[in-house]
């Protein structure tokens, strides 16, 4: 399970390209790194499952969330494509995408999107420990849950 994030205020009108770079980084290359390491020292068997924490935000358009949306957009179809290059081994590539985590930065999210509109955050909300037990649900069962 690779756990990832990085949120700040961002438009594309006024890029700056630093912070962007930076939140592609942790949000896309940096478990894309980790794939390929576990890829290159053969630590993935046939039938293994890499998660990937990604959010509801990548289809969620909202001004002053571009660059976290792009870049959890980006792994999601990361995450086809490596399923397209394993699928002989079985391997399978898989993202979650939780909604609002309750943490420091799930706190900046939920004010970001009350600012845009006034539309209800309860199917936004997570925690953590529902996210760990989807996970380990979707281990035991061999099976993948969306959430």
């Amino acid at each position: 399970v690779i756990f990832n994030g990085n949120f700040e205020f961002s438009t594309l009108s006024f890029l700056n390209e630093k912070k962007f770079l930076s939140i592609l980084n942790i949000n896309l290359l940096i478990p894309i790194r980790i794939v390929n390491k576990l890829i290159t020292n053969n630590l993935l068997n046939t039938n293994s499952k890499v998660f990937f924490l990604s959010s509801k935000a990548a289809n969620l358009p909202e001004v002053g969330n571009a660059y976290y949306s792009i870049s959890k957009n980006s792994l999601n179809f990361a995450a086809k494509i490596l399923n397209k290059e394993h699928k002989k081994k079985k391997i399978k590539f898989i993202t979650i995408s939780a909604g609002i985590i309750e943490s420091k930065m799930g706190k900046k999210v939920k004010q970001l999107i009350s600012l845009n509109n006034k539309r209800s955050l309860k199917n936004l909300d997570t925690s953590i420990y529902n996210l760990v037990n989807y996970i380990k649900s979707s281990i035991e069962n061999k099976r993948t849950i969306k959430l």
